[in-house]
């Protein structure tokens, strides 16, 4: 238990960040579902998305973000000695369902998000923690 934080290959914790963060740069483009969530927003949250003059700085912390998700998933399925596809992605699926799952239906309920907009964002984070998992997994 005391390696286990040390056990996160810095490698595969950035690539598994950075091929999830370019999935999203898909997901929300107009080939993904980019369109439909363009729509869902609502009047206010386009004004306030269109008054974010720090889009890059968003970026650059998204990806921040990406990092620090893609070394947890690979500190869980490491510590757990994970080396199996399907208990990888199930790894993954906890993950998103133990706690992005619960943040985009708390947005819902307490920031007024759309549902349907942090159904598509919640998508987004399904897809990716399983993206993180899967290369997590295979390079474990």
């Amino acid at each position: 238990m005391e390696n286990l934080f040390y056990d996160a290959n810095p490698l595969v914790v950035f690539v598994a960040a950075i091929v999830a963060y370019l999935f999203g740069g898909l997901w929300f483009s107009p080939w993904g579902i980019g369109r439909l969530w363009k729509d869902l927003k609502t009047e206010q949250e386009k004004a306030a998305y269109a008054a974010d003059k720090k889009k890059k700085d968003a970026h650059l912390w998204s990806f921040v973000l990406m990092i620090v998700t893609s070394y947890a998933i690979t500190v869980f399925i490491n510590g757990l000695a994970i080396d199996g596809m399907g208990q990888g992605l199930m790894v993954g699926a906890l993950c998103w369902a133990g706690f992005m799952a619960p943040a985009a239906v708390n947005s819902v309920l307490w920031e007024k998000v759309n549902a349907r907009t942090a159904a598509v964002n919640a998508g987004y984070q399904l897809c990716a923690a399983l993206i993180m998992a899967a290369i997590s997994t295979v390079w474990y």
